[in-house]
């Protein structure tokens, strides 16, 4: 681990305090993604891919972070202090330094109906299920988005306490754009989010069709022989599974189709239907 790397778990840990939160998170999508997730006789959770942090839907995405990490700078550094200026700089836009940041969220919000509009095709979609222990090996930094201004803060001032009035521009620039990525307006807060980042070099991002627009990306499976754990899949509440008896659930048709991609894969999980009585018809 880097020691920008470094200084951001540390940060996030000491501002989460003990690690006594969630231990399950839910990653929302479309069913349609599921058989790239979980190819035939994989035996694994074989793909997991995180887009590019200037490609998602918080149109704030990264800056806001800045913005805070630079308010706190100044309020705890002088004016011809390099974290200082270097962070003014950066609170106008991100810049690229070589590495750039990719993240795949999930939410400790597991079954929540916001996600599922959002995210999981109007709740016609379905919810992934994995655990923050397995899912934290695969990227260079991951934790719970803050998006309490108090937290933010905090997180920001033991962040910048990482930081030397000697370090170079480079290291300053790198510790702010990681730690800015787990800063988030307080809108976002039904999401709980979970997020794993990855620093790619330009060469090694793939590319693809996010609605109209092209979306860098990075695999955070491709080279990897395992995969996170997969606890179980909920189907999403615009099926209305909730209130069928547990015989007639089972042979239901998207049911049916979910276990059998799992089992065509070598995986053994449960599926299970939401509890939320949304319809989206």
């Amino acid at each position: 681990m880097l020691p920008e790397q470094a200084a951001v778990v540390d940060a996030l840990a000491a501002t989460v305090g003990p690690p006594n939160g969630p231990t399950e998170v839910a990653h929302y999508t479309s069913l349609g993604t599921l058989p790239f997730l979980f190819p035939p006789r994989a035996g694994r959770w074989a793909s997991l891919r995180a887009s590019h942090v200037l490609c998602l839907n918080d149109r704030a995405e990264v800056t806001a972070g800045l913005q805070v990490l630079h308010q706190v700078a100044s309020e705890r550094f002088s004016e011809d202090d390099v974290r200082r200026r270097t962070l003014h700089e950066l609170a106008k836009g991100m810049p690229g330094d070589g590495l750039e940041p990719c993240s795949v969220s999930f939410s400790a919000a597991t079954d929540e109906l916001g996600q599922w509009r959002g995210y999981a095709a109007s709740g016609l979609g379905c919810a992934v299920v994995s655990t923050v222990a397995s899912l934290a090996p695969l990227a260079d930094v991951t934790g719970f988005v803050l998006y309490r201004p108090p937290l933010q803060r905090a997180f920001a001032a033991r962040l910048l306490s990482h930081l030397s009035p000697t370090a170079s521009v480079e290291a300053i620039s790198r510790v702010a754009v990681l730690g800015a990525c787990f800063i988030k307006h307080a809108g976002f807060a039904q999401e709980a989010e979970y997020r794993l980042l990855k620093l790619v070099a330009p060469d090694q991002l793939e590319y693809r069709l996010g609605g109209e627009r092209l979306v860098p990306f990075v695999d955070l499976l491709a080279q990897r022989t395992d995969g996170p754990a997969l606890q179980r899949i909920m189907v999403g509440p615009g099926w209305q599974l909730g209130g069928l008896p547990e015989e007639h659930r089972q042979r239901h048709h998207v049911v049916l189709s979910v276990a059998r991609l799992l089992q065509t894969a070598g995986l053994a999980a449960p599926v299970e239907p939401s509890s939320i009585p949304y319809d989206p018809r």
